[in-house]
């Protein structure tokens, strides 16, 4: 694999978090960069097909750090990550971050083709538009993978990730309920594998499991039966959407594909696109996401 592939796949990991393979060059400083646009079917991910609401974005980020090498094997990576993303119909949704990561990286041996083993861990902060989405965000996790050949990277990773929003939403008038609807805590499980198909071309496919907390907009028609079956427990009204939006604890599947084609030893263009199933005690969600746009590393 040519060394400006090596350094793309390193940048590829902006939205997804370190989502590249283990074969990014040993470097002494990190910068990457991200421009993208995004279009989501169900940005308030609800359940109900009539109540769905799809949304165009922009997305801006960014990180640069540096590697500590400890020996060939073996190096630590310290870095601020920043980001702006904005939306087009629902500003409420705009937001900044700000961030640190520290990732830990060893290599079983000595080669491209032996297996690695990554650990890492990042907390932020994030500014909203709408103050109730402001608040903290954090992430433990760990990867394991290995190349096989030239062309093709495969890596297992496992998440914990949780955010703790600055301030509680505005009590639904006909639920008694705590409002902290924003407040997650969730297991992610992700199998990636990454196949260079061209000198110039690289395609990467992905499986995902999710397992824990997250926000939900409610049905305009029938919310009292939709909470009684849910067993709901923390809702609020959304000023954001309109309505009402509460806290589901619930499980999704996802599939993803990314299609990047290099410009030069820095720069690359990528399309992306992302399939969600979910479901919890009553009702199922769908979900899907299409990016395109221009990354650099140095």
């Amino acid at each position: 694999m040519k060394p400006y592939w090596r350094r793309y796949l390193a940048a590829a990991g902006l939205a997804a978090g370190l989502s590249g393979p283990a074969r990014a060059e040993w470097v002494e400083w990190l910068a990457e960069a991200g421009l993208s646009q995004g279009h989501d079917d169900n940005i308030g991910l609800t359940a109900f097909t009539d109540d769905q609401q799809s949304e165009r974005y922009w997305l801006l980020e960014g990180r640069a750090g540096r590697y500590f090498q400890f020996s060939d094997r073996t190096r630590l990576a310290l870095a601020l990550e920043a980001g702006h993303e904005q939306f087009r119909d629902f500003d409420g949704l705009d937001h900044e971050r700000l961030g640190a990561l520290l990732m830990l990286r060893h290599k079983f041996g000595v080669g491209a083709d032996v297996p690695w083993l990554q650990l890492y861990g990042r907390q932020g902060k994030v500014w909203a538009d709408d103050d109730t989405r402001s608040g903290w965000r954090g992430e433990l996790g760990l990867r394991l993978g290995m190349g096989f050949g030239e062309r093709l990277d495969v890596d297992l990773g496992l998440s914990r990730q949780r955010f703790r929003a600055d301030e509680e939403g505005e009590p639904h008038p006909r639920f008694l309920f705590p409002t902290d609807v924003f407040d997650s805590d969730a297991w992610r499980l992700r199998l990636a594998g990454h196949v260079l198909l061209a000198q110039d071309w690289l395609l990467s496919l992905g499986l995902e499991h999710f397992d824990g907390d997250f926000a939900s907009g409610c049905p305009s028609r029938g919310v009292t039966p939709t909470v009684q079956a849910e067993r709901i427990s923390r809702i609020v009204l959304d000023p954001v959407f309109g309505g009402c939006t509460y806290a589901l604890d619930a499980t999704a599947d996802a599939a993803t594909l990314d299609l990047s084609y290099a410009l030069s030893g820095h720069w690359s263009v990528v399309a992306s696109w992302r399939r969600q199933w979910g479901e919890s005690r009553t009702l199922d969600y769908r979900d899907e996401q299409l990016t395109a746009g221009l990354l650099y590393s140095f």
